[in-house]
């Protein structure tokens, strides 16, 4: 015991009598050991000691920024490069400026770096690096890709630079330029997930299903627990409506990540169109639960010697006290605030719901702190408002339409720009009766969404604009409003329900032409039944009489003009080995035309060109409905054999 005394009294003085460099070399080691806040302590020491020195400064900050406090890290990286401006100093100033979400700041602390043309490739590159990331954060997505042909400039053989450009180019949708950038990545390092994971997102959204889910197999050989791959598989399968397949990737995604808010509410989605409601229920909850905590509801930051209130929570425990935006915390529950860090002050005010605690604060000038007494109360993230949006369809589907509209509210007064917050909404004013209202949310969306325009609607035949109903419910591509989705087949039999005068006035007239002889007319009339069927049952039969009567015709009919133009755009698309483009415009073509049987036939072909065989044996058992006696109706049956074994292998690897 005396031994271990007589050791600590000597380091005791050792300490005391430490220069800055022995500070330094401390905060060298502690931060090796990723002991963070006592290699800030030394660090801070050090530069106490020696104000003037750049290095300690830096140093300081290089802590803060590894424990992940980035806005504490700027004012040290700021002292910096003021005293010693240095590319890399600004380097990692600009690094701490992104990730406290200052992007405009970043890109003009880059500039200042790549100003100073630093000597070495390094130090250029992630500049480069930084400047296209900030960039695209400012919407500056041209920019961003600019950054990334300079640095493949510099290093012509990093797969970095490549891999980074082919990001950037997809968040352009340009997805062509970026998958030919990522295949340079890989080629360049095989063994690296992520340009493999982006080269499969891009085939995804060229609707290039099968190469896109080869690419992510590839990302998970290379990385079993890749997060991006399963997060990827789930997306493009809820996009194919494998709802199943989504379902298991977005499980493997949440085995990772379990606090990833936004896996959770995703799979609610898998499982909602599945019509798997009490588990949708249970997913969404989880994630509503990630993003919400108990406290009072105040954002802080660094402010000088003590930590500031940056905004304060409508109608929060915080607000309903008092506090104010700029009021400086100097001590909770009587315990001294002073120097503490933003991860400490909110810690201390984190507490149990329904807990006291006393705040001091200093407001303005004032030369006395003032205490405000605060109850902590449950507060809901602004992050939550997609997860409440989509809770309020689940209640829906299940019949509470009170809760529905309250956590459609909810999710609206969080954040009204959500689009899962309008989209409920929405569908909850159609629900109360405000079809104005209804409509008009829906019109909202800054995006074409199939689902919303049903909805819409459905709200403008309900108010009795049944003419209207249909314009704007044909305009919606047949392959948006898919049966395999519980969700979607109910609001379209609801739709159907409604409109269904015009579409028996429509048979009704293909009846009639159809008595006198002319079978065009009573073809058209019934390709506009069809357009509105309710189901997939319904569908069929129209169609099989549609096919009937243009069989009676010396000649099928011409397709419409609109419907050539699509063929032709098809056509070009497929010249330029496009196809997943060529696709999108002869289904538009089918959906103008659905008389047309080479129509079915082509669609039929481009799909298993793209691999997509489920659709491609649905178009190609259509056309041999519409032309059961064609000449190459063996061959048609042939490539419907091939196609099955091909989906059942693709099945199996899945």
């Amino acid at each position: 015991m005396i031994i271990i005394r007589f050791m600590i009294a000597i380091a005791s003085v050792f300490i005391l009598s430490a220069c800055a460099s022995d500070m330094a070399m401390f905060g060298n080691a502690y931060l090796n050991q990723k002991n963070y806040d006592a290699a800030i302590s030394n660090f801070q020491a050090a530069a106490n000691m020696e104000p003037g020195n750049a290095h300690y400064q830096f140093m300081t900050g290089r802590a803060y920024h590894e424990k992940g406090s980035y806005k504490e890290a700027i004012p040290y990286f700021e002292k910096a490069v003021k005293l010693a401006p240095s590319a890399n100093y600004y380097n990692w100033l600009a690094h701490a400026y992104s990730y406290s979400g200052q992007p405009a700041q970043a890109q003009e602390t880059i500039k200042k770096a790549l100003s100073l043309n630093p000597p070495d490739t390094a130090t250029k590159k992630q500049a480069l690096m930084l400047l296209a990331r900030s960039s695209e954060s400012l919407g500056q997505k041209e920019a961003a890709v600019n950054a990334m042909n300079r640095y493949i400039t510099l290093d012509p053989n990093d797969s970095e630079g490549f891999a980074g450009l082919g990001y950037f180019l997809s968040s352009q949708e340009k997805y062509d330029e970026a998958i030919t950038a990522l295949k340079r990545a890989i080629e360049l390092k095989p063994d690296d997930e992520s340009p493999v994971n982006n080269l499969g997102y891009a085939y995804g959204m060229k609707e290039q299903y099968d190469e896109a889910f080869k690419q992510f197999d590839k990302a998970l050989a290379i990385n079993p627990r890749s997060q991006s791959a399963y997060r990827n598989i789930g997306k493009f399968n809820l996009e194919r409506r494998n709802y199943e397949g989504a379902v298991a990737a977005i499980k493997k995604y949440i085995e990772i990540s379990p606090d990833d808010h936004i896996a959770h509410s995703t799979l609610a989605v898998a499982y909602g169109h599945m019509g798997r409601f009490a588990e949708a229920l249970e997913a969404v909850n989880k994630s509503i639960s990630l993003t919400s905590f108990s406290g009072i509801g105040a954002e802080v930051a660094a402010d000088k010697e003590y930590v500031s209130i940056k905004s304060v929570g409508k109608a929060s425990p915080a607000e309903n006290a008092g506090l104010k935006p700029g009021d400086k915390i100097v001590s909770i529950d009587g315990i001294s605030m002073k120097n503490k860090t933003v991860a400490e002050v909110v810690q201390k005010m984190r507490g149990e719901a329904e807990t006291a605690l006393a705040l001091g604060i200093y407001r303005g000038d004032a030369e006395e702190p003032v205490i405000k007494n605060i109850t902590r109360g449950r507060i809901t993230d602004s992050n939550s408002a997609d997860a409440h949006g989509i809770r309020s369809i689940i209640q829906r589907e299940t019949g509470k339409y009170d809760q529905a509209y309250q956590d459609a509210k909810t999710a609206s007064q969080l954040n009204p720009k959500s689009s899962w917050a309008i989209y409920s909404l929405g569908i909850a004013y159609l629900d109360k009766g405000m079809y104005d209202e209804s409509v008009a949310e829906f019109a909202k969306l800054t995006y074409d969404a199939p689902a919303a325009k049903l909805y819409s609607s459905i709200a403008t035949a309900k108010k009795g604009d049944l003419k209207g109903a249909v314009e704007k419910y044909i305009n919606i591509p047949p392959s948006k409003l898919s049966s395999k989705s519980v969700l979607t087949a109910n609001a379209k039999r609801d739709f159907s329900r409604l409109v269904g005068s015009v579409a028996k006035s429509h048979l009704n007239q293909a009846s009639d032409f159809e008595s006198r002889g002319k079978y065009a007319e009573a073809a058209a009339e019934i390709s506009s039944a069809l357009l509105i069927a309710e189901d997939a049952a319904q569908e069929e039969a129209l169609r099989r009489r549609m096919f009937s009567i243009i069989r009676k015709m010396p000649s099928p009919p011409e397709i419409t003009e609109q419907a050539r133009r699509h063929v032709l755009r098809g056509e070009l698309l497929i010249k330029e080995k496009n196809l997943g483009e060529a696709v999108t415009e002869y289904k538009k073509a089918v959906a103008l035309a659905p008389y047309s049987a080479k129509l079915y036939f082509n669609l039929a072909l481009l799909y298993g060109e793209v691999k997509n065989y489920e659709d491609a044996i649905s178009n190609m058992k259509i056309y041999l409905q519409a032309a059961p006696d064609a000449p190459n109706a063996r061959a048609a049956k042939d490539e419907i054999i091939k196609w099955e074994l091909l989906q059942e292998k693709a099945a199996v690897k899945r």
